[in-house]
């Protein structure tokens, strides 16, 4: 009785450690080291392809941002329940869409109910998933090199790949993460990753700034242009891990993309603009380029687009009517100068030459 009661107990500690080891540290060996990554998602510089029947055919993605409160809950509880999803996704069917797009790991419930969702569905939904960077992350540190946000983004692009594959355990999270054992492989539904949030231009000048020397990143999967800043190498690294990490761990690639909203987009306002809105950053990411040889899937282009903020055409529509003689005498030659300088420092396509006098009115 004894001797059993050790084999028993020997038992459930090694399946402990094994379980921790795999679904919550990741710990894994390569067992098919040679075997060759696939992809069902593919795109050109125009179009995005999926894989049906052997043959890529064009997919076009109509989509529903889908987030995780619900009215009487804060967000960051993740209180919707699978009963509610697998309503929500017969509705967002419904209504044409094909795709949901999450921008962060949600709890077990949305993966459960979406496996459940499409495993017999002739027409299943399919899924852009996201990695978010807390706001604490990028306020307390600013530099996006710093260890605190380098390591936690890259270490949570390997968390999310793990979700979707079915193969991690989360604890109660640090907010911006779900919780639970995730358990279903939904990954024949996930078209792809969007990387990064809404960037805080502060957090791009500052890294730019502080890491003049590292503008430049060649990775197996991405790499950037000469005309890359820091922080644009940054995202290419972190890029660069995650295709890395699913493409030797489970032996697939998706589609890519980073993140990017109107306060980093990559073109140079007039100087106008820049004074009154601090217009002083900018991410392009076409100075990050994908490997042909070796990612087989593809990046896409994702851009948050807001009706009512930033107001930049506004400010270039009001103040076109100053001259700069004008504008100079408003605010004074020693401010004018110092944003004329500042304007002077930024790189990328100039505005006035996309919109037209129509667009701004």
């Amino acid at each position: 009785m004894k001797k059993y009661l050790i084999a028993v107990g020997i038992f459930i500690v090694a399946a402990f450690i094994w379980n921790t080891a795999y679904y919550r540290l990741g710990i894994y060996i390569d067992l098919h080291p040679d075997e060759a990554v696939s992809t069902f998602m593919k795109t050109d510089e125009k179009n995005i392809y999926m894989q049906k029947d052997g043959e890529y055919a064009p997919f076009e993605i109509r989509g529903v941002d889908l987030e995780p409160g619900i009215p009487g809950e804060w967000p960051s509880d993740f209180a919707i329940d699978k009963k509610t999803y697998l309503r929500w996704f017969r509705e967002i069917q419904d209504m044409g869409a094909n795709t949901v797009r999450v921008y962060t790991i949600l709890n077990d419930d949305f993966y459960n109910a979406f496996y459940e969702y499409n495993k017999y569905n002739d027409k299943p939904l399919y899924l852009l998933q996201g990695v978010w960077i807390s706001d604490y992350d990028m306020f307390s540190h600013m530099d996006a090199f710093d260890e605190d946000i380098m390591t936690t983004f890259s270490d949570d692009c390997r968390t999310m790949i793990d979700v979707i594959h079915g193969k991690k355990s989360l604890a109660l999270s640090y907010g911006n993460k779900g919780n639970g054992s995730f358990r279903k492989d939904v990954s024949p539904w996930v078209i792809g990753y969007i990387l990064g949030v809404d960037w805080e231009q502060y957090t791009v000048t500052y890294t730019n700034q502080k890491n003049e020397d590292r503008a430049k990143y060649s990775g197996k999967y991405f790499s950037t242009t000469e005309d890359a800043t820091p922080f644009e190498a940054f995202l290419a690294e972190v890029g660069d891990k995650a295709v890395e990490y699913e493409s030797e761990r489970y032996k697939q690639q998706r589609l890519v993309a980073f993140a990017n909203w109107a306060n980093t987009d990559p073109f140079v306002y007039p100087p106008s603009v820049v004074f009154a809105r601090q217009k002083v950053a900018s991410v392009d990411v076409e100075h990050i380029k994908p490997s042909a040889e070796n990612f087989i899937s593809g990046m896409f282009a994702s851009y948050h687009v807001y009706s009512y903020f930033p107001d930049y055409l506004n400010v270039m529509r009001d103040t076109s009517q100053y001259s700069d003689a004008e504008i100079n005498e408003r605010l004074g030659s020693t401010r004018w100068a110092t944003v004329k300088y500042r304007t002077s420092k930024l790189k990328g396509p100039h505005i006035e030459d996309y919109v037209s006098d129509e667009t701004t009115t």
